[in-house]
C-alpha cells in the first residue's frame, strides 16, 4: 500500500501546518477587526450579520495585545538546572538546545500556541456578539398595552401575581410579553410604548434604549376604565402616516406669467409594526385607515367565566315615602349555568353604621352565543348575550331611608357565605351613595308673576328647592347677584321679563328667561327690542325627546297671545327649539359652556291698561297639567335637584354639586380604602369636578364640617364579557391573534463560546500528553 506521507502535496502540508495555523489565526483576527469596523455595513447588508458588542471601543484597542503577549511568552529562554553528566551526552544536549532556542524553528513546531491563539480569537468573536437578523435593521415598533378593566382578569398565566389572586393578571402577562419583545429588538431598532384604555397616553416616545423601554412598560398600572382602541390607533397613526410632504416647503419661485409648480408627492411615512397586547374587548374599527401601520394582535387571557353586577337603580316607594326600592341586575358571561351557587347581598349604611342587610339567592342562565349573518362581510358576526337571573331578571330590595348613607351590593358564594370569587372581581361589588334630598338653589329676579310664584311655592313646599328673590333693579350691582357671577352660588337663575346688561354679567348657573332673552351678540341688551313681535300663536309641535319635555305627551290646545321671534343669526352653536308655533319657535334651549340657557320668548303674564298679571298664555290651564310637569323638569334638570346621587363609570369626571360654594375639597376612596386622598381647587365658572376615578369604589369628599359621598361602578357589559377576542377588524384588514410572533434575532455568540471551550479541552489534552509535532 502506498504511503500517504510520500505524496508531494501532503508532504508540504505536513511540513507547513504550523505556518498555515498561524495564517488562519491571523485571518480570523483580521476578519474580526473588519467586522467591528469597515466590514460591518457590508456584512449587515449582504449577510444580515451584525456585531452589537457590549464592550466599549477602548477595550477592543487593548484586546489585540493579548495574543502578542502570549507569543512573547513562547520566546522566553528555558531555565536550566546544573547536572553532572558524561561529556559526550553534554555535547549532544547542547546541539538540541541550539535547535530548540532558535525561536523561529521552535515557534513553528508548537501546537499549544496555535490552540491558545484560536481560543483567544474565538473569545473575541463571542464578545463581539455576532447576531443573525432575519429582517432589516432600523425598524420601528409601537408597543400598545391595554390596561383597561378586563385586563385585571387573573387568567394571564400560572405564576403568582401581586394582586393575590393566585394567577398572573392579563396586564402582567401583557407586560411580560412586551419585555420579551424589547429584549429581541436590535440596537438599531426604535420603539415606543403606549398605554390605552378608553383614553391613550404615550408612556415612552421613540427610543432604542432598552432600559428606558423596560422602565416604561413597568410603569403601566392597572385601571378599571373601559376599553377603546380609537385614541391609541390615532397616536400610532400620527407616527407612521405623516400629514404633509416636506417638499411643500421647498417650492421654487414662480416666473413671470407662470404659476409656481406644486408638490404632488405623497409623504412616505414610516413602516411601523404595532403590537397590540390586549384581550380585544373593544369594538372593531372598519373605517380606520392603516397606511404604514402593520398591526399584530398579541392576545392575552383565555377564560370567559365571569358573573357581575351590571345595573343598580333606586326609586322612592310611592306608597311608603320613607322607603326606597333598589333594583339589582346580575349577568352571567360564562357558558355554564349557575344554579344554587350565587347569592346577592345588599347592605345599607347610615351615619351610625350598618342599618340593614339582606341576602337573596339567584340562579343565572348561561350566556347565549350565536352567529349572525351579515350582508357586507363574508363571514357571520358573532353575537354574545349574557345570561340573566331566572325566573325574574331583576332582584328588588326595599329598605328604610337612611338619610345620609350608602348601599353596597355584593355577590356571595351560596355554599360558603363568603365573597364570590371569579377571574374578574371588579364587577362583583357595586355601590350607591344616598344623600339627603339635594334641593335646587334658585334665584328668582323679576316683578310679581302669579303663575311663576305659584310654581315656585309648590316646589318649595315639596322641599325640592330653596328660592331667593331679587328685584330687577338689583341687576347687576346687588351683592347677591354679583356673587352669582363669580362662583356657583345658585343652580338656576330665573329672569322674569328682565336680563343682565351683558354676557359678561351672566351668572355661573343655568338660567330660565321668561319674556326676555340673554344679551346675545351682536345686539347685546338691545336684542329684545329688535326681535319681531308675533300675535295669536298656537303650538304646532314640540321636541318630545328633550329631557325638559319628559313626560309631556301633548301640548294640543296651548295658545299664546304675544311673543317674539328669536333671530337665527344670534343663536349659539348648541341650540334646540323645544316648542314651535305656526310661525316661529317660542322656547329655546341655548348652550353656554357647561350651562344651559332656557329662553321663553313670551311672558307668562302681561300688563294691560294698568292691570297687572294678565295671563298671556293658557298653558297653566291645560287639563293634562303639562305646565307643572314642565316646571318640575326645569327644577330637576337645570336646578339639579336629586333624590340620590347616581354613580359614574371609571374614567368619567364626577361633578361635585354642593349646597354651598367652597374653594377646595379633599376626596378619598373609603370602600375599598386605599389610604390616598386628592385635594382639588374650585375654578370660577367651572365649579368642582373630580377626575381621578380610575377605580371602582365608594368615594368621600370632605370640606369644613361637611361630607359628600359618591360611587364609581363599572356597569359595562363589554368589559364584563371577558372572553378574549382572537381577531378584530382594523380598516380593511382582519388582524388575527393566531399570527406568528415577530421573528427573533438569532444570537451566535453561544456557538463561539462552545467552540472556545472545545479548543480549551484540546489544548489541555495536548499539554497532558506532551504532543509536539
Amino acid at each position: 500500500m502506498r504511503d500517504l506521507r510520500n505524496l508531494p502535496y501532503l508532504t508540504v502540508l505536513l511540513s507547513s501546518w504550523f505556518a498555515l495555523g498561524l495564517l488562519l489565526v491571523l485571518l480570523l483576527g483580521v476578519l474580526l477587526a473588519g467586522a467591528l469596523t469597515f466590514l460591518g455595513p457590508w456584512l449587515e447588508q449582504n449577510w444580515n450579520l451584525t456585531f452589537p458588542t457590549p464592550l466599549p471601543l477602548t477595550w477592543w484597542y487593548v484586546f489585540p495585545l493579548i495574543p502578542l503577549v502570549l507569543i512573547l511568552l513562547y520566546f522566553l529562554k528555558l531555565k536550566r538546572r546544573a547536572l553532572h553528566v558524561p561529556s559526550t551526552f553534554l555535547w549532544k544536549k547542547s546541539i538540541e538546545d541550539l535547535h530548540v532556542n532558535s525561536f523561529f524553528q521552535w515557534l513553528r513546531r508548537n501546537l499549544l500556541l496555535i490552540l491558545q491563539l484560536l481560543f483567544l480569537v474565538g473569545l473575541g468573536y463571542a464578545l463581539a456578539d455576532p447576531t443573525y437578523n432575519s429582517e432589516a435593521r432600523g425598524r420601528h415598533f409601537i408597543l400598545m398595552i391595554d390596561n383597561s378593566a378586563s385586563m385585571s382578569c387573573a387568567d394571564g398565566g400560572e405564576e403568582n401575581s401581586e394582586s393575590g389572586t393566585g394567577g398572573r393578571t392579563r396586564l402582567e402577562e401583557a407586560k411580560r410579553r412586551a419585555h420579551d419583545l424589547v429584549d429581541r429588538l436590535d440596537p438599531s431598532d426604535q420603539a415606543m410604548v403606549i398605554a390605552f384604555n378608553d383614553e391613550a397616553r404615550t408612556v415612552q416616545s421613540y427610543t432604542n434604549n432598552k432600559r428606558d423601554l423596560h422602565a416604561a412598560i413597568d410603569s403601566i398600572e392597572p385601571t378599571h376604565r373601559p376599553t377603546s382602541l380609537e385614541q391609541a390607533l390615532a397616536l400610532a397613526e400620527g407616527q407612521a402616516n405623516p400629514r404633509q410632504s416636506g417638499v411643500d416647503f421647498t417650492l421654487p419661485q414662480a416666473e413671470d406669467g407662470l404659476t409656481a409648480p406644486r408638490a404632488t408627492e405623497r409623504p412616505e411615512g414610516i413602516t411601523t409594526q404595532v403590537h397590540l397586547f390586549t384581550d380585544g374587548r373593544f369594538q372593531d374599527m372598519p373605517d380606520f385607515r392603516l397606511g404604514n401601520i402593520r398591526p399584530r394582535l398579541e392576545v392575552v387571557g383565555s377564560s370567559a367565566d365571569n358573573i357581575g353586577i351590571v345595573r343598580l337603580s333606586l326609586v322612592r316607594d310611592e306608597e311608603e315615602p320613607d322607603q326606597f326600592i333598589l333594583a339589582v341586575q346580575v349577568a352571567n358571561f360564562g357558558d355554564e349555568a349557575l344554579r344554587e351557587r350565587v347569592s346577592v347581598q345588599m347592605e345599607v349604611f347610615n351615619r351610625q353604621g350598618k342599618q340593614d342587610a339582606r341576602i337573596e339567592p339567584v340562579n343565572l342562565a348561561p350566556r347565549q352565543v350565536r352567529e349572525v349573518p351579515t350582508a357586507t362581510e363574508g363571514k357571520p358576526r358573532r353575537e354574545e348575550t349574557p345570561g340573566l337571573a331566572t325566573p325574574q331578571p331583576i332582584l328588588t330590595f326595599a329598605f328604610k331611608d337612611p338619610g345620609q348613607g350608602h348601599v353596597r351590593v355584593s355577590l356571595l358564594d351560596r355554599k360558603t357565605g363568603q365573597a364570590w370569587k371569579d377571574i374578574f372581581p371588579v364587577d362583583d361589588v357595586a355601590w350607591l351613595a344616598i344623600t339627603p334630598v339635594r334641593r335646587a338653589r334658585i334665584l328668582r329676579i323679576g316683578d310679581a308673576n302669579d303663575i311663576l310664584d305659584a310654581a315656585l311655592r309648590a316646589v318649595v313646599q315639596q322641599q325640592r328647592a330653596v328660592v331667593t328673590s331679587l328685584e330687577p333693579s338689583a341687576i347687576p350691582n346687588d351683592p347677591v347677584y354679583r356673587l352669582s357671577t363669580e362662583v356657583e352660588q345658585f343652580d338656576l337663575v330665573i329672569f322674569d321679563r328682565c336680563a343682565p346688561p351683558s354676557m359678561e354679567m351672566m351668572p355661573y348657573a343655568n338660567t330660565l328667561f321668561i319674556g326676555q332673552v340673554p344679551p346675545l351678540p351682536p345686539w347685546g341688551r338691545e336684542l329684545w327690542s329688535k326681535m319681531q313681535p308675533m300675535d295669536d300663536l298656537y303650538v304646532k309641535e314640540f321636541l318630545v325627546s328633550h329631557p325638559l319635555m319628559r313626560g309631556i305627551e301633548t301640548l294640543q290646545g296651548m295658545s299664546i297671545s304675544q311673543a317674539k321671534a328669536l333671530p337665527p343669526d344670534v343663536l349659539p352653536p348648541r341650540s334646540s327649539a323645544l316648542i314651535e308655533t305656526q310661525k316661529e319657535p317660542v322656547l329655546w334651549a341655548l348652550g353656554r359652556g357647561r350651562y344651559t340657557d332656557l329662553v321663553m320668548t313670551f311672558p307668562l303674564v302681561v300688563e294691560e291698561n294698568g292691570v297687572k298679571n294678565i295671563w298671556n298664555t293658557n298653558w297653566p290651564r291645560q287639563p293634562a297639567g303639562t305646565f307643572p310637569l314642565f316646571f318640575d323638569n326645569v327644577v330637576l334638570q337645570l336646578g339639579r335637584y336629586k333624590e340620590y346621587d347616581e354613580s359614574v363609570r371609571p374614567g368619567e369626571a364626577k361633578p361635585l354639586e354642593l349646597d354651598v360654594p367652597v374653594r377646595s375639597i379633599t376626596v378619598r376612596r373609603i370602600d375599598p380604602a386605599d389610604g390616598t386622598s386628592v385635594e382639588i381647587q374650585s375654578i370660577p365658572g367651572r365649579g368642582l369636578a373630580f377626575g381621578d376615578t380610575d377605580f371602582v369604589g365608594l368615594y368621600e369628599a370632605t370640606w369644613p364640617d361637611q361630607k359628600y359621598r359618591f360611587a364609581v361602578n363599572l356597569f359595562d357589559v363589554q368589559e364584563s364579557m371577558v372572553e378574549p377576542r382572537r381577531e378584530l377588524r382594523i380598516g380593511e384588514e382582519v388582524v388575527s391573534g393566531e399570527e406568528q410572533p415577530m421573528r427573533a434575532r438569532r444570537e451566535l455568540w453561544p456557538w463561539f463560546v462552545l467552540a472556545t471551550l472545545v479548543v480549551l479541552v484540546v489544548e489541555w489534552i495536548v499539554y497532558q500528553r506532551r504532543i509536539y509535532v
